[in-house]
């Protein structure tokens, strides 16, 4: 469904993304022009250089952590351009200049590039920087792996210094210990064989529980230092046994000789001259020239690859921009925006019409009722019927009885200009299609329209007839017309809808805005249903959620939301229906255009007119039509 509703937008939005296509083919036509211009002057006065790329991956043998952009700053400042210069001869920094590296820690790769004039050079150039920077890398692990078994061993030694020490001072702890407790005990000093304990013992009994004391704390001290030892010995054990780690990267690939231009290889001196030689995939940008640049170098040469590259951003950032702009309008431009805002189902989508058809009022259901959009307010009209029975208006065998009174229908919008008129007009003539007697009410005074649909009398106060057989319209309700207080308009509105529900099947109500005035608003109570038309393209998002937000306040009978201009509603040519374009009295279908075919279809049309009158006049004679209306035109007895 997302990807439908994407579809939807990107189509809506064609004009913006053909636009930015066609900037993004011009800007890559001109590069295309420049670069050729270039290439032209370039092949006549520049020499060919010469790029190769040195692969170096991290070694899966190695236990030791390797720092990519560390190994590839090393590769051109310090020791090993020193190195490199003495093996080749020349100067370090020259040298230095040539090479650029390029790290991916994601592919734990380094990919060391260098030019020169010549491939042999290149190439030459390109290993020495490689297999130095090995050789330093594995002269440093050695280094760091002799430093910490040296470590341990000094550790070990400590350790093992410590435990003898604390031995000789428990022995002599326990050789002082014993001295006292023979003092305790006594000695034989009359010669008779027993001890004489001295007369006051308590002293040296304390001094022996010091002695005691101090004793259990030196074993407390060797226990621990003797399993730090064994610790400290494992540790150098495991070391001895690991033995020196490999190298921790190894070589993986040596490409061929690529060609670069002396732009190319001046681009490269300078930046590694400037110390700008060190990328990293995907964070910087990498010059033109090395380390998988001679891909973007030969893109940049080539006019045609321009071209297409142009054409293919513009209309990539055309369908960026075109999801970007949808997502932050805030109009509603599907029927599951509408849903989403309104909170109501939609019940009918109305195709666009024709640039023709939007410059007059016109009834599209009753000129061309072949159309799409004929068939669409037909479906509005089957919604209705559901939505609330509008009594047998046919007189068929076997319908239940007719209502006694009729259904009051309000089409109303959230803004001005949605379509409720236009909407009200072909909802009367779709309905009288079906025999229902029809009374169409402008409760819009401020903005009077419904008239130029209808082809109504716009006189105050009057029913009259209209251009369509069996709907009546009213004006307006009041004698003052567009003048009038509202509140007086209001109050003849809801006293004209009370009486034109015992005389009319359904009395359509086209009233005022309901976020522009509070008109619409009061009429409400008088409503048996609810239409909320809405327009694509205008019809916006707050405006929908404050609507919804005052009908469920109200509680009104809503039916649902009718979506005009909607780009989901059929109209492609179907199995039974087909376009028609209407020009005076004739309809000339799309796919069938002769004038034979026009013609009869006129014909049907208004056969089947006079057939609805004559039905709609027998079932008023035979009784089973409860109501009809006189064709003179009556004055509404609305008063004051």
């Amino acid at each position: 469904m997302e990807t439908v509703r994407t579809f939807r937008v990107l189509r809506r939005r064609w004009k913006l993304i053909i636009l930015l296509a066609l900037v993004g083919l011009l800007l890559g036509s001109l590069a295309a022009v420049r670069t050729a211009d270039d290439d032209g002057v370039d092949a006549v006065v520049e020499p060919v250089y010469y790029d190769v790329r040195h692969t170096l991956i991290v070694s899966d043998e190695t236990d030791f952590g390797v720092n990519l952009e560390q190994a590839a700053f090393f590769t051109t400042i310090g020791a090993i351009p020193d190195n490199v210069a003495v093996e080749l001869g020349g100067d370090a920094d020259e040298l230095a200049a040539r090479v650029q590296t390029i790290t991916d820690p994601s592919l734990r790769t380094l990919v060391i590039s260098a030019v020169a004039e010549t491939p042999d050079e290149a190439t030459t150039l390109t290993n020495a920087f490689a297999e130095t920077l090995l050789e330093f890398l594995r002269q440093e692990g050695l280094e760091n792996y002799n430093a910490q078994l040296a470590d341990a061993e000094n550790a070990v030694t400590e350790l093992s210094d410590a435990v003898g020490s604390l031995d000789d001072r428990i022995e002599a702890l326990e050789e002082r210990i014993r001295s006292v407790d023979d003092q305790i005990a006594g000695v034989d000093s009359d010669g008779d064989g027993e001890p004489e304990p001295p007369d006051d013992a308590d002293p040296l009994i304390e001094q022996r529980d010091d002695l005691t004391a101090e004793l259990g704390l030196l074993e407390i001290e060797r226990n621990s230092t003797l399993a730090g030892l064994q610790v400290a010995v494992e540790a150098r054990d495991a070391l001895i046994e690991q033995g020196p780690p490999p190298a921790p990267l190894t070589s993986l690939d040596i490409t061929d000789p690529d060609r670069v231009s002396q732009r190319e290889f001046n681009q490269r001196i300078a930046a590694g001259r400037e110390g700008q030689a060190n990328y990293r995939a995907g964070v910087a940008s990498i010059p033109a020239g090395g380390g998988g640049s001679s891909l973007s170098s030969s893109v940049l040469d080539n006019p045609i690859a321009l071209i297409i590259g142009g054409l293919v951003g513009g209309l990539f950032i055309g369908l960026i921009g075109a999801i970007v702009w949808s997502r932050l309008d805030h109009r509603i431009l599907d029927k599951e925006e509408a849903e989403q805002y309104f909170g109501l189902p939609v019940i009918a989508e109305i195709p666009k019409l024709r640039n023709r058809e939007k410059k007059n009022p016109v009834v599209m259901s009753r000129d061309e009722p072949m159309s799409h959009i004929a068939e669409a307010y037909r479906s509005l009209r089957s919604s209705l019927i559901y939505a609330r029975d509008f009594g047998d208006a046919t007189g068929d065998a076997g319908a239940t009885e007719a209502s006694t009174s009729g259904t009051v229908v309000m089409v109303t919008s959230p803004g001005a200009s949605e379509g409720k008129t236009s909407t009200v007009a072909n909802l009367a003539n779709v309905l009288a299609e079906e025999e229902y007697t029809v009374l169409a009410v402008n409760c819009d005074f401020r903005r009077p329209r419904l008239a130029f649909f209808l082809d109504g009398d716009h006189e105050p106060r009057r029913l009259s007839k209209t251009s369509i057989d069996g709907v009546r319209m009213i004006n307006h309700v009041t004698a003052e017309g567009p003048e009038a207080h509202p509140t007086d308009v209001i109050r003849s509105q809801k006293r004209v809808i009370g009486q034109a529900k015992e005389r009319f099947d359904v009395v359509l109500l086209d009233t005022a805005p309901l976020l522009a005035t509070n008109d619409a608003n009061e009429i409400l109570p008088s409503a048996d249903l609810v239409v909320i038309v809405a327009q694509v393209g205008r019809t916006t998002k707050e405006g929908a959620e404050a609507t919804r937000e005052l009908l469920e306040r109200r509680r009104a009978p809503v039916a649902g939301v009718v979506l005009i201009g909607s780009d989901s509603a059929n109209r492609s040519p179907g199995y039974y229906y087909y376009y028609s374009d209407r020009k005076g009295s004739r309809f000339r279908s799309r796919f069938w255009r002769t004038k034979t075919r026009s013609r009869r279809d006129a014909k049907y049309y208004d056969q089947r007119r006079r057939d609805s009158a004559a039905a709609r006049d027998q079932g008023v004679a035979e009784g089973r039509i409860h109501h009809d209306v006189a064709d003179e035109d009556v004055e509404v007895q609305v008063g004051r």
